[in-house]
């Protein structure tokens, strides 16, 4: 396969981000999406990540996240990212990638000495819309897109298709308000094969997708929040992830662990979890299914279970860590209250 490249991508192997960033490639495309991403997306195929940005400036922040863990453009293990112009390929020697600018006015790379196949790309990206945000503030030809304002340097469009918001600084490059999807290819043993079924039945569109995971984002009846679904064929497990979209202040963590504490001890399925280095709070479910098979069945009622503990303790959580409240108290009351 080949990922897309727009404005300045950071393009990092897969199996380096398994080895050494937390949580492997799954959890990089995770931290790469945020919840409304501004000048930003990610995208991936089999082999390679890439994370689009408007220009170099705005890749630094980016490149230290990945040097903290030992991802960088210098080390013993030699160039483990590289960074790709759209208009100009590799900003460093790599010979690890090649790339190369479409005839339909697209670039995109891929791991070098592998064919060049499908492209992984956003959801509702097309090689005739990519010749048009190239250009040079030309209107749409279909029609889809219309320009709405330019202020302080970017032009903001409206994709008539999406609803989506485009925005395009006025001298560089074009990045969109959008999550990339890649198709994930399945094997007929995969775990993914039932997962997939399951969202096919909820008509749930996954946000982002690769061969071992599926990020679907949820409107919930508390938060609009996102659920990863981890797919380990290996090992044969499947761990579903609700992660709350807020943080808990420091100040709040052990409050908020406490509440998590005796929330959990009247639990028979799934957990909530306080990551207490940056406050992050998620509920977890899973199931191994060595030696059985795994049915589309099964990972619905995965899937309604952490949807309805995140709506059912969602307010609970925000009660305690940003209202004050007693986390015994707020506990108790959620124990003593009908499902």
């Amino acid at each position: 396969m080949s990922v897309l490249v727009e404005g300045v991508a950071v393009i990092v192997r897969r199996s380096t981000l398994d080895l050494r960033y937390p949580g492997g490639s799954a959890r990089y495309l995770w931290d790469a999406t945020p919840a409304d991403p501004v000048s930003r997306l990610a995208c991936a195929d089999a082999e390679l990540a890439s994370v689009c940005f408007f220009s170099p400036d705005d890749c630094t922040g980016w490149l230290d996240r990945l040097s903290e863990v030992g991802i960088d453009r210098g080390n013993d293990q030699g160039n483990a990212v590289v960074c790709v112009d759209e208009r100009t390929g590799p900003t460093t020697a790599c010979d690890w990638i090649d790339w190369r600018r479409d005839e339909d006015g697209f670039t995109c790379c891929w791991l070098a000495g592998r064919p060049r196949s499908e492209l992984a790309a956003p959801p509702h990206w097309s090689p005739a819309k990519a010749r048009v945000l190239s250009g040079l503030n030309a209107p749409d030809p279909s029609g889809r897109l219309i320009r709405l304002a330019e202020v302080n340097g970017l032009i903001y469009w409206l994709d008539l298709d999406t609803g989506q918001q485009i925005v395009r600084h006025s001298s560089t490059h074009w990045g969109a308000r959008s999550t990339a999807v890649s198709e994930p290819e399945e094997s007929p043993d995969s775990l993914l094969v039932p997962v997939t079924a399951a969202l096919d039945t909820l008509e749930w569109k996954p946000e982002l997708s690769g061969t071992t995971f599926h990020i679907v984002l949820v409107n919930g009846s508390v938060f609009r929040y996102r659920i990863l679904i981890d797919v380990n064929d290996a090992l044969r497990t499947v761990v579903v992830y609700g992660v709350f979209p807020v943080v808990v202040p420091a100040e709040r963590r052990l409050a908020a662990a406490e509440l998590i504490t005796r929330l959990n001890w009247c639990f028979v399925l799934g957990t909530l979890e306080l990551d207490f280095s940056d406050g992050e709070i998620r509920y977890r479910t899973g199931c191994d299914v060595e030696g059985g098979s795994l049915t589309p069945a099964m990972v619905l009622t995965m899937l309604g279970n952490v949807s309805a503990s995140v709506d059912r303790y969602g307010g609970a959580l925000m009660r305690v860590v940003f209202g004050g409240e007693d986390p015994a108290v707020v506990a108790q009351f959620e124990i003593d209250r009908p499902a």
